[in-house]
Order: structure tokens, then C-alpha cells, then sequence
């Protein structure tokens, strides 16, 4: 949504695409994960690495879409005409340097989504005690 957004001049499809965005976060599921399936000798640790990655990603994301503006062909404007309903422009989805990074990135997801949807398996949680107050580490 958000690169279709440009061409049929919509704030709202934007703003659309930008909620979607939002919803694909997964930082409070990742800690969830971490703080019931990392011993808690390690959980510091594990944290740490969570936030490294995310940060490294943050930097390495914007890198990335600068190399594709760059090399992605500014010459390069493929127009394909589909019509979206109630848009006031109909020029469809437009490939070009400034949606290359979006289409990448849709790609991308596509192929975590698929990798997880076939190879993700819960792993064993190892710090819930049953029956008592879940994730409170007992001394001794």
C-alpha cells in the first residue's frame, strides 16, 4: 500500500500501508519468547542480542534502500495499470526507483512468511512454572 500510495495520491492508502507496518512488528512476541524460552542465566544476554539485531537491521535497511535508488535504474518506469476502487487516479502500480525498496521488502516478507509458516516449531519454555505466579525465578 504504501508504494501504490504515491501513484494514486492518497494519504489514506498511506497512512493504511503505514498501519500495516506497525502490525508486522513482532518485538513484544520476540521478548515474550525470550523471557520464557532463554534460562535465565542467559537472558540477559539474549536480550541484548535481540536489540543489537533490531538496531543493526534499522541502519542496514535504509543502506539498502539507498543502493536500490542508486542502481535500481532511475531510467527504468514500469507503469502497470491496475485500477483500484474509489482512487481518483488509476494509474496503477508504478516499479520504479523510489518503489523498488517496498517491492524488496513485500518479497522478502513473503519468503519469511512462507519459511515460517513451514519450518517454525515452538521451542520448549523452560522458565513458566505451573500453578504458581509464571516467570518468577525461585532461589535455591
Amino acid at each position: 500500500p504504501l508504494s501504490k500510495a504515491i501513484s494514486y495520491h492518497s494519504m489514506k492508502l498511506a497512512l493504511f500501508g503505514r498501519l500495516l507496518c506497525g502490525f508486522g512488528s513482532a518485538e513484544v512476541i520476540n521478548r515474550q519468547l525470550i523471557s520464557a524460552c532463554v534460562s535465565y542465566h542467559h537472558m540477559t544476554r539474549a536480550s541484548a542480542l535481540f536489540v543489537s539485531v533490531s538496531a543493526i537491521g534499522m541502519s542496514v535497511g535504509p543502506l539498502i534502500a539507498a543502493i536500490l535508488d542508486m542502481t535500481g535504474g532511475r531510467d527504468i518506469n514500469i507503469d502497470i495499470r491496475i485500477p483500484l476502487p474509489g482512487a481518483s487516479y488509476s494509474g496503477g502500480i508504478v516499479f520504479d526507483h523510489c518503489t523498488d525498496p517496498g517491492f524488496l521488502m513485500a518479497f522478502l516478507w513473503l519468503i519469511q512468511l512462507i519459511s515460517l509458516v513451514f519450518f517454525f516449531t515452538e521451542p520448549e519454555r523452560i522458565n513458566i512454572v505451573v500453578g504458581t505466579d509464571a516467570n518468577i525465578p525461585r532461589n535455591g
